[in-house]
């Protein structure tokens, strides 16, 4: 299915975009919209050839679709739906620069910080992960003086593709 293709083609470029041009606002805005109109095409091409609704589409907790909505689960008569698995793993390597000002970032964005109990302040990491369960990783939208990236590495596989893809892992330069 070419638009499944066109999806996996946009999504290597946004992951290789942001590996490359992090610190690029316009090239992450065009990968990003690239990648969110091939992935229109794609949902829209499914629900023709099947009756299924938006794959990328989240439920909310405890919803259940029954496919009675518009573009529901439930596949047209005569059709026989394709799931398309997508996974892709990455990993980032943080450097922090200076810790009061990753504190500091965090405390004004008002993020929660889980940390031990055996511990009066929360350590780098707990204050890494306020960051990413606020927002994934967004490290080009982080203070320069209190956090960089240093390295990360990625791959993409689905059930489609004989094997995977992977970038090697690289040290991103600021």
């Amino acid at each position: 299915m070419q638009a499944a293709e066109q999806v996996m083609v946009e999504l290597r470029r946004n992951v290789e975009t942001f590996s490359s041009s992090w610190n690029d606002p316009a090239a992450i805005v065009s990968a990003n919209d690239a990648l969110a109109k091939a992935a229109q095409k794609y949902a829209d091409v499914v629900f023709e050839l099947t009756g299924w609704g938006n794959p990328f589409v989240l439920q909310e907790e405890g919803e259940e679709d029954d496919g009675s909505e518009e573009g529901g689960g439930v596949p047209a008569a005569g059709s026989s739906a394709r799931t398309v698995e997508v996974v892709v793993n990455a990993r980032y390597g943080f450097e922090v620069r200076s810790f009061e000002e990753l504190r500091q970032y965090v405390i004004t964005r008002n993020l929660p910080v889980e940390k031990s109990p055996d511990r009066e302040e929360g350590e780098e990491t707990d204050y890494i992960q306020a960051l990413f369960e606020a927002d994934g990783w967004k490290p080009w939208a982080y203070p320069e003086a209190a956090i960089g990236t240093v390295d990360h590495e990625w791959q993409i596989q689905s059930n489609l593709m004989q094997e995977s893809r992977s970038g090697p892992a690289t040290e991103l330069t600021e």
